[in-house]
């Protein structure tokens, strides 16, 4: 019953009319009135105390309220991994829009309290995990943890499994937001108990649009290819991004989120990439999206660059010299790089008609901007940047209202420390294995700024190649500047195990299973203490 409901039923104070209210509005509903007090009684009893109400508003009684009682009951005490979960199943909810299995994960985090409702796309599995010696450091702190990880890094029992699959969805093929339409439906009595409810859940795969995905390539002053990237969404819990070659993770960045409903974004990002093709694959609160990328080598000029612009961010997507130019569906500038400096004539032409003409000086870096006229003419328009020897044209997009400010811009800036540039390109080049190529890049990133990031990139190559000596001082540097710096940690643990100082090693790698576990590293830290037990 809603509040106006409630004060209507409370200003009635004819018995009849109270009975006639009461009959319309159980006639609305899917159950009885009596079935639905046996509901409360039973949830009182089973989820709270003596006192009316309080199991009934408890996570599992909302639940039972809307869904009645389960077809079977999965519980987890404890464990070794997990705390204590209950996992209720239901052969199938038509009145959600589901024919198949669902099931819904409760699990009492702080080993007192109500049993609290788990949402596999809100929450994440490390909510769900005991923070011992056994967990903790498992996964690194920033990273999401998916359903595919926990089992991947752990041998676990059949009904440790079985909290992992319910953690993941709630019902085969349901996906992203269809996961928190469900949950949020099954714990609201008044929406699940309604003869006809208006809404049925699909996947959020079946349900959202595809992201849109727009991309700029230019290029730094070493002439190294810069990619920004911009993508369209709508998301609440997360939104990432992973760069892909013939199928193969090259990089993967997320975001964690903490929106209460579906909002729009626009989240940017800028890479550092070889020419080449790559698979770029957008992920959405756990939907996947692919789209084929290809980096060029830089030529005499970029393509035009239609937006408008935002706040300076110093070292951002999208930002090129003093200025930050966001793409956008009403335009205000375009720009452009050119690989020589010099003069610009802008031109808006109609056909053959020229309509404007402006010129502007590109800065040092080539880059030239032009403010477009508040009013265009009608018409299909033609864009044209011409330089001494390079003729660009864009056609202008037909006039649409700006929508760029009602979406949350999320600026990714963590890949842009300094020398960022310089250590992506020489990352791929060591992928490559084009070490010649690698360390030029990583030494002159060093150059340029001597950080951990810096100094553990050069100090892995010089172990690949044998200079244990050098490497060692370098990623000792390193370590001094950062103690839990995942790849010196690793790579220390490489040279000390050259050097045959296997207790050292076994210190660096365990340190390093701290930070991130792996079970490449797990079986490089066992053989490791094989050596040393061999040894003794």
């Amino acid at each position: 019953m809603n509040s106006a409901e409630r004060r209507l039923y409370v200003g009635l104070h004819d018995d009849s009319a109270r009975q006639a209210f009461r009959h319309s509005f159980w006639d609305g509903k899917a159950v009885s009135e009596e079935e639905y007090l046996q509901r409360i009684e039973w949830a009182d009893a089973q989820f709270g105390g003596a006192k009316p109400g309080s199991g009934a508003n408890t996570d599992q009684g909302r639940v039972y309220l809307s869904l009645g009682a389960p077809t079977s009951i999965s519980r987890l005490p404890s464990s070794r991994v997990f705390v204590q979960c209950e996992i209720w199943y239901y052969n199938s909810l038509p009145r959600l829009g589901l024919g198949t299995q669902a099931r819904f994960l409760f699990y009492r985090k702080e080993g007192a309290g109500p049993l609290q409702l788990y949402s596999p796309q809100l929450n994440s599995l490390r909510t769900l995990l005991i923070p011992n010696s056994g967990t903790r450091g498992l996964f690194a702190v920033n990273d999401i943890i998916r359903a595919s990880d926990v089992p991947n890094s752990l041998n676990l029992p059949p009904a440790e499994a079985e909290v992992v699959d319910a953690a993941s969805s709630v019902a085969r093929g349901i996906t992203g937001s269809g996961n928190s339409d469900i949950v949020n439906m099954a714990a609201a009595p008044a929406w699940a108990l309604r003869r006809d409810p208006k809404e049925r859940v699909q996947s959020r795969l079946l349900l959202s649009e595809r992201p849109v995905l727009e991309s700029f390539q230019s290029w730094t002053p070493d002439r190294l290819p810069v990619i920004d990237i911009q993508v369209k969404a709508s998301v609440r819990a997360s939104i990432g991004l992973s760069v892909q070659v013939s199928g193969v993770p090259l990089d993967e960045w997320q975001t964690q989120l903490e929106f209460i409903t579906w909002t729009p974004v626009a989240y940017v990002h800028r890479l550092f990439l070889l020419p080449g093709d790559y698979t770029l694959v957008v992920d959405t609160d756990g939907v996947r999206t692919p789209y084929p990328l290809q980096v060029t080598k830089p030529s005499a000029a970029t393509q035009i660059l239609l937006g408008s612009t935002g706040e300076t961010a110093g070292s951002a997507p999208f930002q090129f010299g003093a200025l930050r130019l966001l793409p956008s569906a009403a335009p205000r500038m375009a720009m452009l790089q050119f690989a020589a400096p010099g003069r610009v004539q802008w031109r808006i032409v109609r056909g053959v008609e020229i309509l404007s003409v402006a010129s502007t000086e590109t800065e040092t870096t080539g880059f030239a901007g032009y403010t477009l006229p508040a009013q265009l003419p009608a018409g299909p328009l033609t864009l044209q940047a011409r330089s001494t020897n390079e003729v660009v044209d864009l056609k202008l997009p037909t006039p649409e209202p700006e929508r760029l400010d009602s979406r949350v811009v999320i600026s990714h800036n963590a890949n842009l420390g300094p020398a960022a540039a310089l250590l992506s390109i020489g990352r791929q080049f060591l992928l490559n294995g084009n070490r010649p190529q690698a360390r030029l890049c990583f030494t002159r990133a060093l150059g340029q700024s001597r950080t951990a990031n810096t100094l553990s990139a050069l100090g892995r190559l010089e172990a690949l190649d044998a200079h244990l000596d050098q490497a060692r001082t370098l990623l000792q540097e390193a370590l001094i500047l950062d103690s839990h710096h995942f790849d010196a940690l690793t790579a220390m643990g490489f040279v000390e195990t050259e050097f045959q100082d296997y207790t050292v090693a076994a210190a660096y790698l365990e340190r390093a299973l701290q930070v991130r576990s792996l079970p490449a590293l797990e079986q490089a830290l066992s053989e490791v203490k094989g050596k040393l037990r061999a040894g003794r």
